[in-house]
């Protein structure tokens, strides 16, 4: 496969199952610095998609660089390790201000989507039409939001945070139409590399067997790519989702749970690498 080709990471919604992404993230940058020492995740990603808390990671992300900003992977484990509990704690929502609110207006608030360097495409929800709401860098109406705001309205989840009104329309979490929003990733990535091959990296947050709504959307999304994966030679499609047996299982355990994951999938973990290690041949 020739270096020409692109980087697109889509990761699940999921609220404090971001550790899980975050984890596998944080690891993808510990190797890829092998091949090039001291560099961002960011470096290595032409497109990034996420829905609810992984529209916060995924725009996190994507302004490396941007003010002086560079959020990695590690930190922000760290900061859902810390302050997790209060981010998404529904008693936290009888607050004025919300904790998750308030992070994200402290270290966002003043940088706009049209300050991203990177495409993206964050999920969000329209109460009122009752359809998906997607952020992305191609509308250019909207370059002058705030991230924080984005941010908010792709994680706002109902009856836990108020929706988020932008212009007429009031936005509520993504993960009421979107859980996984790989096959959106892909098609977007399509709009701006129509000939490129395209490695798609979907991470979830964590396969629990519920059977809910959001669950049965992300399979079927896994499954549509498995399929099209097998028809398009220009598309190299990874999942990495670990299974959650007990669904009550604490934060910190999510981080040794994905460590165990990677160590049974090293088969793909290293294919994965090897790409990227091909992908480093344009960055040095």
């Amino acid at each position: 496969m020739a270096c020409k080709y692109r980087v697109v990471v889509s990761i699940d919604g999921g609220g404090e199952k971001g550790l899980i992404p975050l984890r596998f993230l944080s690891f993808l940058e510990e190797q890829l610095n092998v091949y090039v020492p001291n560099s961002h995740l960011s470096s290595w990603v032409d497109v990034y998609a996420g829905t609810s808390t992984s529209a916060i990671i995924g725009g996190a992300l994507a302004i490396s660089g941007v003010g002086g900003r560079n959020h990695y992977p590690s930190e922000m484990t760290e900061l859902y390790l810390k302050r997790g509990k209060h981010f998404f704690d529904p008693s936290k929502s009888r607050d004025s201000v919300h904790p998750l609110n308030y992070v994200l207006e402290h270290f966002y608030g003043d940088l706009t989507l049209g300050q991203i360097r990177k495409h993206f495409l964050f999920v969000s929800y329209d109460l009122d039409r009752d359809e998906p709401f997607l952020f992305t860098d191609s509308q250019h109406h909207i370059q002058q939001i705030s991230i924080a705001k984005m941010m908010q309205a792709c994680s706002a989840t109902p009856g836990f945070l108020d929706a988020v009104m932008i212009g007429n329309k009031r936005l509520a979490d993504g993960m009421l139409s979107t859980k996984n929003p790989a096959k959106l990733a892909f098609q977007y990535a399509r709009v701006f590399y129509p000939s490129d091959p395209i490695v798609l990296i979907s991470i979830g947050t964590g396969e629990t067997k519920s059977n809910n709504i959001e669950e049965i959307q992300a399979e079927d999304q896994h499954q549509i790519l498995v399929e099209m994966a097998k028809k398009d030679s220009n598309l190299v499609y990874f999942r990495f989702n670990p299974i959650i047996e007990d669904s009550s299982v604490e934060m910190a355990q999510l981080i040794a749970l994905t460590d165990v994951y990677i160590n049974e999938n090293k088969q793909s973990v290293e294919r994965l690498l090897h790409l990227m290690e091909i992908k480093a041949g344009r960055l040095l």
